[in-house]
């Protein structure tokens, strides 16, 4: 052997504990290592700039807790050491101090956050601090889950909601965020509520949505969904099912598919059928057939048209 160290459990004179089973300093000082470099800890590679610092570090390669053991041997100045860890298997939050000094005995001391893998702590004057943490490995970012949606069938002129519901199995949970890749209608990106209103220009038509859900993650990774929005031929026309006046009013009942408004137009001449025509009321997607009055006016002819939309 090169060299012994010889600990004298009990004594006045040198003893960890004295005569009486008082723990002494150097107990303590002892402590700052026995207590927190345990079995299967390794020692690892540690130095430092400031000349009166003496630095010994340790850890556990199964759980990633260690120990950095900081000696001051200036009995008059404070020293502030700056510690970089390097090469840890993870990251590391923050440290817990412990103390032992003329003041101190094995005392802990508030945690101290560890910002880009670096910390600094003011070891006081003649003492001994023990830096405790945990390296915890970086998990690997897993994408989301989007449950698949079935294609959907509505009419032209009506409004088709759907829920994009996502799942994602990190912990913490991370924010997603939803996207419209592709397809017509809006999705709120929040949410995942996908909306459209079919338009009767698109009526008989196969419209392809595809959307998007991204994690907030490291790199951000997501999920795609693909389905597709049926919009059925129009079933007819509209039709003006009867008209009449009285009480200085029109009244025509409108007929035709349900889904789409219905805009009544009026013109005094036909002879031209893009010229005067002046729309006089919409109706928001009604249950037809539908009865509708408009005020008589002092024309001596006017023409009724409906229009079907959007």
């Amino acid at each position: 052997m090169s060299a012994y160290i010889w600990w004298k459990c009990l004594g006045d004179a040198n003893g960890l504990v004295n005569a009486s089973g008082v723990p002494q300093k150097r107990g303590f000082v002892m402590a700052q290592w026995s207590w927190f470099v345990r079995p299967g800890y390794y020692r690892i590679d540690a130095s430092t700039t400031a000349g009166s610092a003496f630095i010994t570090a340790f850890d556990d390669t199964n759980s990633g807790n260690f120990a950095i053991v900081a000696v001051n041997t200036n009995a008059s100045s404070a020293i502030s050491q700056t510690f970089n860890l390097n090469n840890f298997p993870g990251t590391v939050s923050s440290v817990a101090p412990w103390i032992t000094s003329a003041a101190m005995s094995l005392s802990n001391q508030p945690p101290v956050t560890v910002s880009g893998s670096s910390f600094s702590y003011t070891l006081p004057a003649l003492s001994v601090v023990t830096l405790v943490g945990q390296a915890v490995a970086s998990q690997p970012n897993t994408p989301p889950v989007l449950t698949p949606v079935v294609d959907q069938t509505i009419n032209a002129g009506q409004t088709l909601w759907v829920t994009n519901v996502a799942t994602d199995t990190d912990s913490p949970p991370q924010t997603l965020t939803f996207s419209l890749l592709g397809g017509p209608g809006a999705l709120d990106a929040s949410s995942g509520v996908y909306s459209w209103r079919a338009p009767v220009s698109l009526a008989d038509t196969t419209n392809p949505v595809t959307v998007v859900v991204t994690d907030s993650g490291t790199p951000n990774v997501g999920a795609t969904n693909n389905f597709n929005v049926v919009v059925n031929p129009l079933s007819s026309l509209p039709t003006v099912d009867s008209i009449g006046a009285s009480a200085g009013q029109v009244t025509l009942m409108l007929n035709g598919p349900q889904g789409p408004d219905y805009t009544i137009l009026t013109s005094t001449n036909l002879a031209d059928p893009m010229a005067n025509w002046q729309v006089l009321l919409t109706t928001n997607s009604p249950v037809t057939p539908v009865t509708l009055t408009v005020p008589i006016t002092a024309d001596p002819v006017r023409f009724y048209s409906i229009q079907i939309g959007p």
